[in-house]
Formats: structure tokens, C-alpha cells, sequence
């Protein structure tokens, strides 16, 4: 007999049918929390039965997986393009800024999910998550010391002020509320000013 197909991952040969399960499953880790969601009631929201959703997932897991390292994947492009795109740390700081707000404001769901869903994930997913944070974290104090040793910054630490100024950048995925009467953008300036201040820039 020969050896048994593995489940497909979150590529499956109907790649639509495994986005809307990874849609479903922010929308219920958002409302209920990972644990307090199954296979199940994401099969539900999708309109089919439980079983069914392992044709285009392996597990309730794999998705959260997907969902964190996915997000994680593209904030570190967007932080990429912002350094890329000027010499200036202030700017590049700035940059850096409006883009996680902006991704955060405008997929709020999926930020919050995952802020408060890293626990949830198995030792392995957890560690290459943490590894993409690293990667972050270590890119956002270049840019800080890099502002510190041109003057444009004036702060004690690089990391203390690198740790606050992520902190403060992701914050919205907790606070904002779509029906805010400021723009995306306009929420975007406003925390991306703020981290400048933070980091005692001289402008």
C-alpha cells in the first residue's frame, strides 16, 4: 500500500477556500479567543462541515501560525522599505511608524489577534515568531542609534526607547474604533509624531 497524502497546509489546491477559513478564524480569535474557538465553529462561519475544512487546513494551529507569521512577514517588508527609502532616521522612524499604524488600524482584527494570541502558539511557531520579532526589534535600535549618533535622537537607551516606541506603534490594534472621525492616515501622522517625540528628536 502506498504511503498516505498528508493534509494540505494552509496552500491547498483551492487556495480561496483556505483564505476564508484564515478570515473566519481572525474574526472568532478576535470575538472569542483562540481557545475558545474549534474547527467547528470556523467550518460554520464558512458554511460547511467541520470535516470538511481539513481539505484546505491542517489544523485550527497551522492557521493561528499562519495568521502571526504572516502579519510578522509583512510588517518587517514595510519596515524594510521604510529604512530603504531614506538616510534620515527620523524619517525612516517616522515611516516605520505609519506603516505598522496603518496596518493595524485598517486590519485591527488580525493585530489583535496577534497581540494577545502569541501564547497560543506551539513551541515551534512561537520561536520562529520570536525570531521575526528579534529581526524587528534589532532593525527599529539600528535606526535609533543611528539617530543617536547623528543627533537627530536624544534619548538614554536605544532599547529602552526601541521597546516603548514598538509598544506605542502597535497600541491602536487595542484602542481604535472604526468609528473614529480621523482618518487611517490622520491616526497614522498623529502616533508616528509621537514616537518621534519620544525619541527626542531635534527636527
Amino acid at each position: 500500500m502506498g504511503t498516505p497524502d498528508a493534509r494540505p497546509s494552509l496552500t491547498p489546491v483551492n487556495p480561496g477556500r483556505a483564505a476564508e477559513a484564515r478570515d473566519a478564524a481572525i474574526q472568532l480569535f478576535a470575538q472569542r479567543g483562540y481557545r475558545g474557538t474549534t474547527i467547528n465553529d470556523i467550518a460554520d462561519v464558512m458554511g460547511i462541515r467541520g470535516p470538511s475544512l481539513y481539505k484546505h487546513v491542517t489544523s485550527k494551529q497551522a492557521i493561528l501560525r499562519d495568521i502571526v507569521v504572516s502579519t510578522m512577514d509583512l510588517l518587517l517588508e514595510h519596515q524594510r522599505d521604510a529604512i530603504a527609502a531614506s538616510d534620515d532616521p527620523a524619517v525612516q522612524l517616522r515611516e516605520m511608524t505609519r506603516a505598522v499604524v496603518r496596518d493595524h488600524v485598517e486590519n485591527r482584527q488580525r493585530a489583535y489577534v496577534c497581540m494577545r494570541e502569541l501564547a497560543s502558539l506551539e513551541s515551534d511557531a512561537r520561536a520562529e515568531v520570536q525570531a521575526q520579532r528579534d529581526e524587528y526589534w534589532h532593525a527599529a535600535r539600528a535606526v535609533i542609534k543611528a539617530g543617536i549618533a547623528t543627533g537627530v535622537f536624544d534619548v538614554r537607551s536605544s532599547a529602552v526607547t526601541t521597546f516603548c516606541l514598538i509598544e506605542l506603534a502597535s497600541s491602536p490594534a487595542t484602542w481604535y474604533d472604526a468609528r473614529s472621525a480621523l482618518s487611517h492616515a490622520e491616526i497614522a501622522d498623529q502616533v508616528a509624531e509621537m514616537c518621534l517625540r519620544l525619541a527626542g528628536h531635534r527636527g
